[in-house]
C-alpha cells in the first residue's frame, strides 16, 4: 500500500511549483487582510467597493475567499485604497541566502564584451561608431 503525499500547506498540494504556491499564499494573506480591514471598518460590500475603486460584485469575490479571480498586483492596489502598506515578508528565503557563502566580485558573471547588451543587442552610444561605418574596403 502506497503512503499517501503530505504536504506543508494546502498551497503546496495544489499547486504545480514552489513559486505558484508562494504565490497563492500570498494572495490569500492579502485578502485575509483586506477582508479583516472591511470588517473592522463595518463597511457593507457596496461602501468597501466604493473606497477601493472596484465593483461590488469583485469585492463578494473577495470575501469569498475566491483567490483564483485576483492578482497580486489587484491585491496591493485595493490594500493601498484602503490605506493600508503592503510589507512582505522573505525570512524562509533569506535563511537560505544567510547559509550560502558569500559571493566575491570575481564570481558574478559579467558582459564580456561592453558594446554588447546581454541579449546579444549592440548598444549604441553617442558619438560611436559602429563597426560597420570604420571598416575600410581594401584597394
Amino acid at each position: 500500500m502506497k503512503k499517501p503525499e503530505t504536504y506543508a500547506s494546502v498551497w503546496d498540494a495544489i499547486a504545480d511549483t514552489p513559486g505558484q504556491a508562494a504565490n497563492l499564499r500570498a494572495r490569500a494573506e492579502l485578502m485575509r487582510q483586506i477582508a479583516a480591514c472591511v470588517k473592522r471598518r463595518k463597511w457593507t460590500q457596496a461602501e468597501a467597493a466604493s473606497h477601493c475603486g472596484v465593483t461590488q460584485p469583485r469585492i463578494n469575490d473577495l470575501l469569498r475567499g475566491r483567490v483564483s479571480r485576483f492578482s497580486l498586483d489587484a491585491l496591493v492596489n485595493i490594500s493601498t485604497a484602503l490605506g493600508c502598506r503592503v510589507r512582505l515578508d522573505l525570512d524562509a528565503a533569506l535563511g537560505a541566502l544567510l547559509k550560502a557563502p558569500p559571493l566575491a566580485l570575481a564570481d558574478i558573471p559579467r558582459n564580456q564584451n561592453p558594446g554588447m547588451h546581454k541579449s546579444g543587442r549592440d548598444i549604441k552610444q553617442k558619438g560611436s561608431q559602429t563597426p560597420a561605418s570604420t571598416s575600410k574596403t581594401d584597394s
